[in-house]
């Protein structure tokens, strides 16, 4: 499989997985001028932790050859014994504001459940995907924010791997249950999870064809990960590390280099006139009295962020969970039940996560006092609707929409 990361104007990362290790050659050229291919071997080494997954940064500081902004590229790699691993395409990014196509699209993508009940790849599913990627295509498509459970670990339950009957097929040996695993033993139990979940013809195409700009969400670890006091506890922690590292070998390497994790996976990026920051809600999530769902570093990123992107047309935040949802008095209600099997302690206006949510809303608000005539919209997904939010400051009228 292959799949396109983020891109700039000058720059593209691509990310790869091959069957077994190997040298790998991957070729780019621009799109319809195959006679301006360039090439790099890179290595997947036997001894890699990564399931043979990688991703290589092509710009000008890392590999020499410098791509050119807004041009089609086409792209392949083909493993040392012959087999091509996969082609796609790219596009890259504008040289400067200024240079924003006048139209163009970004895809928002969250909850890539394929399976049913039963465990087998639903109708629907493959249609859907193909009429996706005819979308994308006619609405100029730019890149995919993918916003959450690419991968579920514990749905279906026929295939979860937190059903004992279940989790005893792909167990590591003398393992009963998850939580007696290692973090090792988690993460290579997730990345079988993802070749399973990604295995669709079409769900790799997307990936191979768009710039991909994902971001954990709770599924990708347990459901509601971090909201639940016990995910504290050394076991759960090791769960969480396992299905982490995971999640960097196959998607979080699409914006990261691979190797070493990070306490978070939030980034930004910009494409034009148009910034993007995307937040982490789940790697440093606290639940219970003197809960987060975010750190102060984080904070800082975003306030960074914003201060140095006060120029732009617009800029979209992405966060995984919705930060308007429910009302108060009904968080407050159902906050208060048992955490397994509900998702009401998994919002930003339950418990002490109220805290950070109105942190969030101050740091917005006293933007967008500075900065009057640049849009702010909030994306998220979750929880499987579709909706608009307008959020209107009480205080001046300023509004910020939430799809």
């Amino acid at each position: 499989m292959v799949g396109v990361g983020a891109v700039g104007p000058h720059s593209v990362r691509l990310w790869l997985r091959s069957q077994e290790p190997g040298q790998i050659t991957l070729r780019w050229w621009p799109e319809n001028r195959q006679d301006q291919t360039e090439e790099l071997v890179v290595t997947v080494r036997d001894d890699n932790q990564q399931d043979n997954t990688l991703s290589v940064m092509i710009s000008p500081e890392e590999t020499g050859p410098r791509l050119a902004p807004l041009q089609n590229y086409r792209f392949q790699a083909v493993h040392a014994k012959g087999q091509i691993l996969g082609e796609g395409r790219f596009e890259t990014a504008p040289e400067n504001p200024a240079a924003t196509p006048a139209r163009f699209s970004l895809a928002l993508f969250s909850c890539h459940q394929p399976f049913d009940k039963r465990g087998r790849i639903a109708k629907r599913t493959t249609p859907m995907l193909r009429a996706v990627r005819r979308c994308l295509e006619e609405h100029h498509t730019k890149g995919i924010l993918l916003m959450g459970d690419q991968m579920y670990s514990d749905f279906p339950p026929s295939l979860s791997l937190f059903n004992s009957d279940y989790f005893a097929k792909v167990a590591p040996f003398g393992r009963k249950d998850i939580l007696h695993c290692s973090a090792d033993e988690v993460r290579r139990l997730y990345q079988h999870r993802y070749r399973h979940f990604w295995s669709l013809p079409e769900w790799r195409a997307l990936q191979a064809n768009f710039p991909n700009y994902p971001i954990l969400d709770d599924h990708d670890i347990i459901d509601n990960w971090g909201s639940d006091p016990a995910h504290r506890e050394p076991e759960w922690q090791q769960v969480c590390r396992g299905a982490r590292q995971a999640y960097l070998d196959y998607q979080g390497s699409r914006i990261f280099p691979s190797g070493k994790l990070p306490p978070s996976f939030h980034y930004s990026f910009t494409y034009g006139h148009t910034g993007v920051f995307v937040m982490d809600l789940r790697s440093e999530r606290i639940a219970g009295e003197g809960g987060q769902l975010y750190s102060d570093a984080q904070e800082n990123d975003l306030r960074a962020f914003l201060k140095a992107n006060s120029s732009l047309k617009l800029l979209l935040l992405v966060l995984s969970v919705p930060i308007v949802h429910l009302p108060r008095f009904l968080a407050k209600i159902v906050a208060r039940l048992p955490p397994q099997g509900e998702d009401f302690s998994d919002r930003w206006s339950s418990g002490a996560h109220l805290r950070d949510r109105d942190r969030f809303f101050h740091i917005i608000r006293a933007h967008q006092r500075r900065f009057p005539n640049q849009k702010i919209v909030f994306l998220s997904g979750d929880i499987h609707i579709g909706c608009v939010h307008q959020i209107k400051w009480a205080q001046d009228g300023r509004v910020v929409h939430q799809l």
